[in-house]
């Protein structure tokens, strides 16, 4: 993880540098003050954030993890459609187009991937032409990529993004980047919600969507074209999941291709509604590794968060002794059922902000990968509704930011258990 966060680090100067004098990062920086006094989040996170956050946040993550053990599973948590008949066909695109959704974020986080996801490190890789560097990852030739948009300009309302022909599968592929930038975490947070085909969707990313097609739609539709019976495939992770699935709707509703399309998003946060607007659902994926925060992100999410650690700072500063909450605190002392009945009879709020509803990750299903042991990986399958009813908060955990990077996905597929898993 500490490769991948590296990667982050050295693209963060990268695009800070693009911007040195300029008002690029200023205009990000206006939007999200602008977003957080109309949101009402300001005064939210004002009355919240205090020097006793770190004890809340902490008694939040333990209280959390002891309802985690009898958390809901899924009432077909593997099924045969994952299992038999192609099962390992798709597990096999699943981890292809994770390796995509890593590739279009750069050398940086490429290697990162390389060592932690699989251990190993080619030094004939540096230096290499961003060209070059891709289409190794990928496993393709660099004459397969027709366009490759991967290199900030300063531009944060422009994801970067690559299309490759993959002849042997018979696939064109279109992947999206997630989050590598300051002024894209703006964006990731920044969520006034627009309408969007026959829904509601996440403003910035559904705007994304957009111009990305702008950009690549013209090269898709011609490869498509000139290769009658190729599949279009629709991929990213993070902040790049989301727009992928958005774009994937966007194609779907105005029929901008005629193949058959699908998406494999990789911890794409919530960013539409109602489900029933999607065209063809089914044809979108989602994947959760581990204890990954991003897929539960969401203004109504971050609210009942604020919401509840308030509550619990209410309760433990004024039921609790200083002594008890700092033995608590240091894993020295075990939660009392008073501290457990009580945030249980916490309620979650019941209205949304104007212009902020509660917005749903619109895939069929969500692939949870679970580590169950170290090395060792497992997976269960939900509905839409399942997680929309069972997992609509976002779970405080130690690993939620680490285990929500590219190469840590590329690592859990690398440790997945598909032995029982059918050709």
């Amino acid at each position: 993880a500490l490769l991948s966060v590296g990667g982050f680090i050295i693209s963060s100067a990268e695009s800070l540098y693009a911007n040195y004098h300029s008002k690029a990062l200023s205009k990000p920086i206006e939007g999200f003050e602008i977003f957080m006094k109309k949101s009402g989040l300001e005064e939210e996170v004002s009355h919240t954030i205090n020097a006793h956050l770190a004890v809340d946040l902490t008694l939040l993550s333990s209280i959390q993890m002891e309802h985690w053990k009898n958390r809901y599973l899924p009432k077909d948590p593997q099924p045969q459609s994952f299992r038999r008949n192609g099962g390992k066909l798709f597990w096999s695109e699943a981890k292809r187009y994770m390796g995509y959704s890593t590739a279009v974020y750069g050398q940086a986080m490429i290697h990162a991937a390389d060592v932690e996801a699989r251990g190993n490190f080619e030094f004939e890789h540096i230096g290499k032409e961003p060209i070059e560097a891709v289409a190794d990852h990928i496993d393709l030739k660099p004459e397969d990529i027709h366009l490759l948009d991967v290199d900030y300009d300063g531009d944060a309302k422009h994801l970067r993004h690559f299309v490759v022909i993959d002849h042997e599968n018979k696939k064109v592929v279109l992947t999206i980047r997630g989050t590598f930038s300051p002024q894209e975490i703006v964006v990731d947070v920044c969520a006034f919600s627009t309408e969007f085909c026959g829904g509601e969707a996440h403003s910035e990313m559904a705007s994304m969507s957009e111009r990305v097609w702008e950009n690549a739609g013209p090269t898709i539709v011609k490869l498509l074209d000139e290769h009658p019976g190729y599949e279009f495939i629709v991929t990213g992770h993070s902040l790049g999941a989301g727009t992928a699935c958005l774009l994937t709707i966007l194609v779907q509703s105005k029929k901008l291709v005629s193949a058959p399309t699908r998406c494999f998003a990789y911890a794409s946060p919530p960013v539409f509604k109602p489900l029933d607007a999607v065209p063809d659902i089914n044809a979108i994926t989602n994947f959760v590794h581990n204890n990954d925060m991003v897929p539960f992100l969401s203004v109504y999410s971050v609210r009942n968060l604020l919401s509840q650690l308030r509550s619990i700072q209410s309760f433990a500063h004024s039921r609790m002794s200083y002594q008890s909450r700092f033995r608590m605190f240091m894993g020295w002392k075990k939660l009392t059922p008073a501290i457990m009945k009580h945030h249980d009879e916490w309620e979650p709020y019941e209205e949304t902000l104007k212009g902020a509803p509660e917005l749903q990750t619109p895939a069929a299903r969500t692939i949870w990968l679970q580590e169950k042991r170290e090395g060792f990986y497992d997976w269960e399958c939900y509905t839409a509704e399942e997680m929309l009813e069972h997992y609509p908060n976002i779970r405080v955990h130690p690993e939620m930011l680490t285990d929500h990077l590219a190469p840590s996905y590329e690592f859990s597929f690398e440790h997945l258990w598909l032995e029982d898993v059918e050709d």
